[in-house]
C-alpha cells in the first residue's frame, strides 16, 4: 500500500465524509487517527503508517461497507490529522442536530410530488446545481414548470437524498454519493382532495458537466386501474381483433413505438381481454401497471443480477399459456420470444420501431430474418402506437372559415393545458395474412407498402390526418407522426370531407 504525503493547502476545498457514530467509536477503539473526505481521500497519521499499515486496510474495509470506496490515501503531520478530526466531529455534531431537517427534507418532496400527481405529470426532472436548482414536470409530454417549490442546492441535495434513502436513512451529507448513477424503484402514500393513493416511483440520477451537480429524474405511475382498450379510447375495429387474438393458443404480438407512446399501457389494455382461465406470465422492467383484474396474471420484475434471459427462460417453466416480455431488447430475448410463440405461448412484447413496416426489418436486424418472421402463423401481428394531444374545446378554427382544421388556444382556458385537455393513443396495426407472410418469405418486405396501400390499409398518418381535419388534433402536434408533414401539406388540394 502506497501513502504518499500531501499538502494541508489541498485539503482546504474537500469535504468530510460523515461515517456514522459506530463507526467513527470504531476508528477510536482500534487507536487510528484518519480522515476520510468525500472524494475517496484518506489521510493518516504518519507516524501510524509505519507502525501497523494493516491497521489502516481494516478501517478502509469498514468504510466501504458504508458505501465509500477509499481510491487515495495520503501520510500527513498528526497536527494536521488532529485538525481534520477535530472538524469531522463538529461536522458530525451539526448533522445530529440536524436531523429534524429530515421532516423538512420529506415535506418538501411530498409538495412537489403531489403537484405531480395533481396534474397528472409522468415525470420530475431535478438539476440539483450550485447555485442554481431547477424543478420542471413532463405534462401531457410537454415541460412545464409548474413547481410549488424551488430549493436551494443544499435543500435539494438533502431533499432527493431523503427520498432515494426511504424509511429513515439520513443521507443528507457528505455520505450522499452526487456522481454515481442511482436506480431506486418505491411506493410512496399521498393524500389529495381527503383521498389517500399509492404511487409508484423510478429515480435515475447521474452527474452533470460540473462536479457536484447531478440530475433527478424521478418517473411517476399512479397505480390505478388497468385502463381497457374502450377507455384507452382505442378505435373499435382494433378492439374486435384485439378480442380475437387474445383467444389464440400460441403466437408473437408485437408493440411498437419509440419511448413515451404508451406501449406499456396499450399492452395492458390489450390484455386486459384476455381469457380468465388461462395463465399469464409478465415480465417488466419494472412493473408500473398491476393487473389485480385477474389473479392468473403473475407479474415479475426483472432482477439485473440474475439477467433478463435467464429469468424469462425460468418463467417458460413456470407453465403459462401465455406470456408477456415488456421489451425486446437484444437478440437473444428476440429468439426467445419466437421460440416461445412456437413451442405453444400466446406472447406479446414491444420493440422500440417508427411503425409496422420498420418492424420487419427491426426484426431482420436482430438475428430474425424475414422467411421466419412469415413462418406459418409464428408472427400475428404487429402494432404501433402514439399518443397526440387533443384540443380542448377553446381551440381556435384554421384562417379559412371553411376548414374544420383546429388550432391551439394560445390564450388556454382554465380547464386545459396550453389548450390541451389530455393524450389518446394513435394506433397502426397489421393482422399478418397469407399474402404478407408470402412477401416476407420470398424476402420482399419493401414490396408491402404498395400491397397494404392498393388493398385500403390505413398507416398511422393516415389515421391521425383524419383527426386533424374533425378538429381533434391540431396539425402542429400531429407533425411528430411520422410522414404526416408531407401528407398534410397536400390536403389544400383535396376536399377534406374525404377523410
Amino acid at each position: 500500500m502506497d501513502f504518499k504525503p500531501i499538502s494541508p493547502e489541498d485539503l482546504k476545498q474537500l469535504r468530510y465524509f460523515l461515517p456514522s457514530n459506530k463507526l467513527v467509536e470504531n476508528m477510536q477503539r482500534k487507536g487510528l487517527s484518519c480522515c476520510i473526505f468525500s472524494s475517496g481521500v484518506c489521510i493518516v497519521n504518519q507516524g501510524q503508517v509505519l507502525e501497523n499499515p494493516n491497521l489502516v486496510q481494516s478501517v478502509l474495509n469498514d468504510v466501504a461497507l458504508l458505501g465509500l470506496v477509499v481510491n487515495k490515501i495520503y501520510q500527513c503531520e498528526p497536527e494536521v490529522v488532529q485538525h481534520h478530526i477535530q472538524a469531522l466531529r463538529a461536522s458530525i455534531q451539526a448533522q445530529k442536530k440536524g436531523t429534524n431537517d429530515d421532516v423538512a427534507a420529506k415535506a418538501d418532496f411530498m409538495q412537489i410530488l403531489s403537484c405531480a400527481v395533481k396534474y397528472d405529470c409522468s415525470d420530475i426532472h431535478i438539476n440539483v446545481s450550485d447555485p442554481e436548482t431547477h424543478v420542471v414536470f413532463r405534462r401531457h409530454g410537454e415541460a412545464w414548470r409548474g413547481s410549488p417549490l424551488l430549493p436551494t442546492y443544499n435543500d435539494a441535495l438533502h431533499m432527493i437524498s431523503r427520498a432515494i434513502g426511504v424509511e429513515g436513512r439520513h443521507q443528507a451529507s457528505g455520505d450522499f454519493d452526487k456522481t454515481s448513477i442511482q436506480h431506486t424503484s418505491y411506493t410512496e402514500k399521498i393524500t389529495l382532495d381527503s383521498k389517500e393513493q399509492s404511487v409508484m416511483l423510478r429515480f435515475e440520477k447521474h452527474p452533470l458537466v460540473t462536479r457536484g451537480d447531478f440530475k433527478t429524474v424521478i418517473r411517476i405511475n399512479k397505480q390505478q386501474a388497468v385502463k381497457d382498450l374502450n377507455e384507452l379510447k382505442a378505435e373499435t375495429e382494433f378492439q374486435t381483433v384485439t378480442d380475437r387474438i387474445m383467444l389464440r393458443a400460441q403466437g408473437l404480438i408485437v408493440v411498437v413505438g419509440p419511448t413515451g407512446s404508451g406501449k406499456t399501457t396499450l399492452m395492458h389494455g390489450m390484455i386486459k381481454a384476455f381469457p380468465r382461465d388461462r395463465f399469464m406470465d409478465t415480465l417488466e422492467d419494472p412493473v408500473e401497471i398491476v393487473t389485480k383484474y385477474n389473479p392468473l396474471i403473475s407479474q415479475h420484475n426483472y432482477i439485473e443480477k440474475t439477467g433478463y434471459n435467464h429469468q424469462l427462460r425460468s418463467i417458460l417453466r413456470l407453465d403459462p399459456d401465455a406470456i408477456l416480455i415488456g421489451e425486446m431488447r437484444d437478440d437473444e430475448t428476440a429468439q426467445l420470444a419466437f421460440n416461445s410463440a412456437r413451442t405453444g405461448h400466446l406472447t406479446l412484447t414491444s420493440l422500440h420501431a417508427d411503425g409496422v413496416l420498420a418492424c420487419f426489418h427491426r426484426l431482420k436486424g436482430m438475428q430474425v430474418p424475414f422467411p421466419i418472421q412469415g413462418e406459418g402463423e409464428l408472427l400475428l401481428m404487429l402494432v404501433s402506437t402514439r399518443l397526440v394531444p387533443i384540443l380542448c374545446e377553446c381551440k381556435v378554427r384554421d384562417n379559412n372559415p371553411s376548414s374544420t382544421i383546429c388550432h391551439r388556444n394560445p390564450s388556454p382556458c382554465e380547464l386545459c393545458f396550453n389548450g390541451i385537455t389530455h393524450r389518446e393513443p394513435v394506433i397502426e396495426y397489421l393482422m399478418l395474412t397469407p399474402s404478407i407472410r408470402h412477401y416476407l418469405i420470398q424476402n420482399r418486405p419493401d414490396e408491402l407498402y404498395k400491397h397494404l396501400t392498393e388493398s385500403g390499409w390505413l398507416q398511422m398518418k393516415d389515421k391521425v390526418l383524419k383527426r386533424v381535419v374533425k378538429g381533434e388534433v391540431s396539425p402542429s402536434d400531429a407533425i411528430t407522426i411520422p410522414g404526416f408533414d408531407d401528407l398534410f401539406k397536400h390536403t389544400n388540394n383535396r376536399d377534406e370531407h374525404e377523410y
